[in-house]
């Protein structure tokens, strides 16, 4: 009976690095893709967000997203809010928030929307985009203010989030397992 947990313990604990070596390597490619975005100052050319419920469809298609309203509810008047800015060699870009949103046909989506079935709800969430995102960006846009944004292969973004805290959370976390293993190997050996 103790060599089968102890094969158990050992299999399982290899299966575990192997996934963590896995994952570690992902978030390492993203953060080394991090060092390469490109800090630039960027002149905010136009927004586009809802001020209204819609009543046609390119109203929904351009300024609503699917959002997650709760148990089994979804629903089709999740906030987009669109932020676009001047490339010197293509023109008008949308700014994404993060890089790796850069399939986002927002800049900001709301995903979640508690409630989101309910008209009155989604009323007072676009008062509160306008309040708290529009407004701000359109301050920039009035005063000609350039903002801080960065480029990696051709996306405009206006966070740089480099993943590094995940990359050593998960190296160390596959080092202790990795130790782990090696104790159980010279310490667990069966007689």
């Amino acid at each position: 009976m103790p060599r089968n947990s102890y094969e158990c313990c050992f299999v399982t604990c290899v299966i575990i690095e192997i996934v963590l070596i896995g994952v570690t390597i992902n978030y390492g490619l993203k953060y080394n893709d991090s060092l390469k975005y490109n800090q630039l100052k960027c002149n905010i050319t136009r927004i586009e967000y809802p001020d209204k419920i819609p009543t046609t469809a390119e109203e929904y298609n351009n300024n609503f997203v699917k959002c997650d309203c709760g148990k089994r509810c979804v629903s089709d008047m999740g906030i987009c809010t669109k932020i676009f800015t001047i490339d010197e060699h293509f023109g008008e870009k949308l700014l994404q928030n993060r890089y790796e949103t850069f399939l986002s046909k927002c800049t900001f989506a709301e995903t979640r929307c508690q409630n989101g079935e309910k008209n009155e709800n989604r009323i007072y969430a676009i008062k509160q985009n306008i309040q708290n995102v529009v407004d701000k960006y359109k301050n920039y846009m009035a005063k000609s203010e350039f903002i801080d944004c960065y480029k990696y292969n051709d996306v405009y973004f206006l966070d740089n989030y480099n993943y590094l805290d995940e990359t050593i959370g998960l190296c160390v976390f596959a080092g202790l397992l990795l130790i782990t293993i090696v104790i159980i190997l010279t310490c667990c050996t069966p007689q």
